[in-house]
């Protein structure tokens, strides 16, 4: 922990009041008149509270740079959700899981066995998902990876992963007639036996398969796709390469769509030249290069997540040097300038994520949903301890001023209670009821989570106003708890405090309670924490408050630490993430950064081998050195550097 100043911790603290005040005022306001829900409340006809666990883990999914859960929507509501799993215990065996979840987020039994399906694209051959698209008549292509051998490298070995495809039957078989090989069949995209592997894939009208990938070869990595019938025949008129369609642009692909002209999009980030770029490269419908659009100029150096409009203009997210960017680029490939908040741009912060031991590290859009109003919602991976993160914009990408912000950045937990934190990357499906799918992948399972459209009853929902919060020795405060959506019936939670830095009783009075509210309240409760003033100058210490056990509601955010800072302190220091102007918080001094960022890694690299090792991956040796490297900066840049 890092000395602070208590004269800006009283400042600060003084703002926080202020501001929970705004909420809880905007809160109370909301949800006084009507029982309905508020845009993105858990949606309480799906699952558990909106949400549903399924045990899939993600296996091998390390070795794929772009590897997250897919999920897809049929037209009677049935929703479909890939993901990879582990098999064994060895920890070195994985194949592509599919489960089909009814309206109500049961799961489906009409398909496969008990709901789920599970399959290899070669036999005897590890694989894994990335990638679901439906045909017209019902049946659904799954895409991914087949590792055809392991070989040694770097650290340890490494495996060599092919192109998978499968074509699903509607009740969960594979289709005996597809792609040449009982419904499955690898490629070898490279063309020189090195690693590829296939990311999304989308069906056409005339139910050919566009399948978009990334591949190595002997000049280094470059996104790659081809067009083929379902019998596994790829379209030689496509493209200029064999009837592959291609670009040295994108080494690491951050999302695929066509839009509603009929181009294909790809968006990722270049890392062959010594600045890593974010661009857009846009393709016809024939597999011809039509445009190029990079944005380093524009700040975002890694984008991450793309979604195109209707227009033809695409909305998308990254990372630069000064933090994470929204923006969107007009059909002619130029930044729009009347996007955004400043020069085209907004600044994506997040108070609902949780920060990786709070060393200020950005937020990473995973995916953008563009909803049934023309608002955008931003999935983004926070580094939490078991949540998924969105933060809403209007439809011109401006920050939406005029809703509560607690509304507009807002976190779920996803039922993960076991440390180290497992929130990962998340993909968005809006439906054309104005509602929202998310599939999140946790380190030991799959969560799907369905949220609703403001226009109908909503689950009740208690959660803790932000993820963290700061106090000075000298000030008692607290953190808040809050209702939101359905206020029918009356709600309970229990609510205590657990040591982390700081020790009760010498550092503050342990606390423990329940919070209730009553049928028809809603608005926040205080949970009132004392710290205990010293005559000693300590280093900023913390503590977790945690609720528990909710009766007639949900939980949202469930954990947040409270900084408690030395009132005897007089140093410079720092500040939590989110009090700074930008980027989530900063260390003072780039030399204590550093010293900060190498115990940060020490400790990610200890988490994560304690993590292989409670699941039966292979361990930390056999992974490649860029991908142990890039694991202390971010748990999407990790897989995107391999």
């Amino acid at each position: 922990m890092i000395p602070t100043n208590d004269r800006g911790i009283a400042n600060r603290t003084a703002r926080r009041r202020r501001w929970l005040c705004v909420f809880v005022l905007a809160g109370i306001g909301m949800h006084a008149a009507a029982a309905v829900a508020a845009s993105g409340d858990l949606d309480p006809g799906f699952g558990d509270y909106g949400r549903v666990q399924l045990p899939f883990d993600g296996g091998l999914d390390d070795w794929a740079a772009g590897a997250v859960p897919a999920i897809v929507r049929q037209p009677d509501g049935r929703v479909l959700v890939a993901r990879t799993d582990q098999v064994g215990i060895d920890g070195w065996d994985s194949e592509v899981a599919v489960a089909r979840l009814r309206t109500d987020g049961t799961l489906d039994p009409e398909f496969g066995t008990g709901g789920v399906l599970r399959l290899r694209f070669r036999e005897g051959e590890a694989a894994g998902a990335n990638g679901l698209a439906l045909l017209p008549d019902g049946r659904l292509v799954v895409v991914g990876f087949s590792i055809s051998a392991w070989v040694e490298g770097g650290m340890g070995v490494i495996p060599i992963l092919d192109s998978g495809l499968a074509l699903v039957r509607a009740d969960g078989s594979l289709d005996p007639d597809a792609f040449g090989n009982d419904g499955r069949m690898t490629l070898d995209l490279s063309e020189s036996g090195r690693t590829d592997y296939a990311i999304s894939a989308v069906v056409l009208d005339d139910g050919h398969i566009v399948v978009a990938g990334t591949a190595e070869n002997e000049s280094g990595t470059r996104f790659v796709m081809l067009r083929m019938t379902t019998q596994g025949n790829v379209d030689p008129s496509f493209g200029d390469h064999d009837g592959l369609a291609w670009t040295r642009s994108i080494t690491s692909l951050g999302g695929f769509h066509r839009s509603a002209s009929g181009q294909f999009v790809a968006c990722g980030t270049s890392y062959a030249s010594p600045v890593a770029e974010g661009r857009i490269v846009r393709f016809d419908s024939a597999g011809d290069l039509v445009g190029e659009t990079n944005l380093a100029s524009a700040g975002i150096q890694q984008l991450t997540a793309c979604a195109p409009r209707e227009d033809g203009s695409v909305v998308v997210g990254g990372l630069g040097r000064d933090g994470t960017w929204l923006g969107r680029v007009d059909p002619d490939g130029q930044l729009d300038l009347t996007f955004g908040d400043e020069w085209g741009r907004t600044f994506i912060d997040c108070q609902s994520c949780g920060l990786w031991d709070r060393l200020g590290y950005p937020v990473v859009p995973t995916d953008i949903a563009i909803l049934a109003d023309g608002r955008l919602t931003i999935a983004l991976y926070g580094y939490g301890w078991g949540h998924l993160a969105l933060r809403s914009f209007a439809p011109d990408g401006r920050t939406d001023t005029g809703s509560a912000r607690w509304l507009t950045d807002r976190s779920y937990d996803t039922g993960w209670r076991e440390l180290p934190p497992s929130a990962g990357a998340s993909k968005l499906l809006p439906t054309q009821e104005g509602d929202l799918l998310a599939v999140v992948a946790g380190l030991a399972g799959t969560t799907v989570i369905r949220l609703q459209a403001s226009d109908g009853p909503g689950a009740s929902v208690i959660g803790l106003l932000g993820d963290f919060t700061q106090q000075s020795e000298s000030d008692s405060g607290g953190l808040l708890a809050c209702r939101s959506g359905s206020i029918d019936g009356m709600v309970t939670v229990n609510f205590a405090t657990r040591d982390d830095t700081a020790q009760s009783p010498d550092d503050y009075v342990p606390s423990s309670g329940v919070l209730t509210w009553g049928d028809g309240e809603t608005g926040c409760k205080a949970i009132p924490i004392t710290v205990k003033l010293d005559n000693r100058q300590e280093q900023t210490e913390s503590l977790w408050v945690e609720l528990t056990d909710p009766v007639g509601a949900g939980l949202a955010m469930d954990k947040a630490r409270l900084y408690i800072a030395d009132a005897q302190s007089s140093g410079s220091g720092t500040t939590p993430p989110g009090d700074s102007n930008r980027g989530g918080g900063g260390v003072a001094g780039s030399g204590l950064l550093m010293l900060l960022a190498a115990l940060a890694c020490l400790r990610r690299l200890a988490q994560l081998a304690v993590a292989r090792r409670r699941h039966n991956r292979p361990p930390l040796r056999s992974m490649r050195i860029t991908s142990l490297a890039t694991a202390c900066v971010s748990p999407v840049s990790r897989k995107d550097r391999h």
